[in-house]
């Protein structure tokens, strides 16, 4: 892990406020985000149904609890599931 971005906050994707302005910043499907962009993040999020997937596949491990599921989501899914969360729930 990097120093910094295992202690950023972690947030179940029905907690995250839909009210609020927010950046949603998805990294590549391979490597994640770069290092100084994770840094940048405020927190992130994860998508119920993954053992241990999040909205940016960089932070996995944050959660150490162990789920069925998949363990990470194609990028363009990830997308768009965050993106059904913020305009349903508007």
């Amino acid at each position: 892990d990097e120093p910094g971005i295992s202690q950023q906050q972690c947030f179940d994707l029905d907690k995250v406020e839909t009210g609020v302005p927010t950046v949603l910043v998805l990294g590549s499907e391979g490597r994640g985000l770069r290092t100084l962009v994770a840094r940048a993040c405020s927190g992130f999020v994860r998508i119920p149904g993954g053992a241990g997937s999040f909205g940016g596949a960089e932070a996995e491990n944050l959660n150490s609890d162990s789920q069925a599921g998949v363990d990470s989501l194609n990028v363009s899914v990830t997308g768009g599931i965050l993106l059904w969360h913020f305009f349903s729930n508007r």
